[in-house]
Parts: structure tokens; sequence; C-alpha cells
């Protein structure tokens, strides 16, 4: 018995404890299945931060809690895969690699570095080009950010250190990206997952928001 505790993560033992001890402790004005969700997902954010285990292995154990304890329903704890959202994150993450893998990500940076002259300023405004021309059809930040631009921008890096160039260039790179990414999510309707959202909220106030009029709104700035 000791062995196997020996091979548990503390982390994750002192968790479970501390989630016990505050589970019957429910403060007044919440529901007893509310309080012992927000138990869990804190527990849940802390071991992700702590890295005790792969954080799929943590997802499933989290999933898992939550109905062993009757938190919530096999069908709530799953409703989240009937996103469409979801899986379009996890298809650009099998894009991702094989982007990378392929070599395909290494032939696009270098293409990007000879249309744009080996001018920094190009190629920078190369790679929010892409990220504006990408951002109507792919509803989330995740998906279009870590799945396609980061594999070719990871590529392009790899390149440019191969041609001596420093460090700083690199991380201007990785900024531009980074502020073109949460920039063009807010300048389309579909850019962003949360924005449909937005637009259910404002109609319950009466106010109607289509693709056009938010895109608009959105480019004056």
């Amino acid at each position: 018995m000791l062995s196997i505790l020996n091979k548990i993560p503390k982390v994750l033992i002192i968790l479970t404890l501390l989630t016990a001890g505050l589970w019957e402790f429910k403060p007044d004005g919440i529901s007893e299945s509310g309080w012992h969700l927000l138990i869990i997902f804190i527990a849940t954010i802390i071991t992700i931060i702590s890295a005790p285990m792969p954080l799929g292995a943590l997802a499933i154990l989290s999933l898992t809690a939550t109905v062993i304890t009757g938190t919530l329903s096999t069908s709530e704890a799953l409703s989240g895969f009937n996103s469409n959202v979801s899986w379009l994150v996890l298809l650009a993450l099998f894009v991702s690699e094989s982007i990378s893998k392929s070599g395909l990500g290494k032939r696009i940076a270098y293409y990007l570095i000879c249309k744009s002259r080996n001018s920094l300023i190009s190629l920078s405004y190369t790679l929010v080009i892409c990220e504006l021309i990408l951002s109507p059809a792919i509803p989330s930040i995740v998906a279009r950010g870590g799945g396609i631009i980061y594999p070719i921008l990871a590529s392009l890096i790899e390149v440019l250190d191969e041609k001596g160039k420093k460090e700083d260039v690199n991380f201007y790179l990785i900024q531009v990206c980074f502020h073109s990414t949460v920039i063009t999510s807010a300048i389309t309707l579909t850019a962003m997952a949360a924005n449909p959202l937005i637009v259910s909220i404002a109609s319950t106030f009466g106010i109607n928001i289509s693709w056009s009029t938010w895109f608009i709104a959105a480019i004056i700035p």
C-alpha cells in the first residue's frame, strides 16, 4: 500500500485531502452542485499549473470526478464534445503536427522569406495578412494561432536561426503573431468562439448584430 502511495504525486494527494475537507463547507447562497463543481474546477487548475501528470490525464481525472461524485451527469460532463469548435481545435492540432513533421512548414517559411525579400517588416505583414485571411473561416484562437500559424512560425524561426539571425528577431516575430491573433479575433464575428456568444447576449437586450455590422464596427480601430 505504501509503495502505491509513493508513486502518486504528492500534489494530487494534498489536493484530494483539501477537496474532501472543503466538500461539505458550502457557503450560503450557492447550490450544492455549484459548490462541488467550483472545488473540482479549482483543484483541476492547480494540478494543471503544478503539472504532476500530463494534461490529458488530468482532464480525464477531473471529468471522471464530476461524474462519480454526482456533480454532473454523464451527458452534461460530455456535452462539451458536442461543440464543433472543440473538434475544430483537435483537427487544427493534427494539421499542426503534419505541417511540422512533413517539412511543409519549412517550405512555407522559405517561400515567405523569398517573397518578403529579406525585409523583416514585409515578413511581419505577410504573417499578419495570413492570420487575417484565416480568421473569418476558423472560429478559434487556439486552432488558428496554435494549430496553423505557430508551426509555420516555428519553421520560420528555425530557418532564420540557420541564417544566423539574432534572437531579438525571433522574439519580435513571435510577438507579431501573438498580437495579430488577438486583434483579428475581434475583427470578424466568426473569428472566435466567444463572438457569437456576445451576439446572443446582445440579442436578449434587443440589439441585433450581423456579420457585416460587426465587421464595420470592429474594422475602424
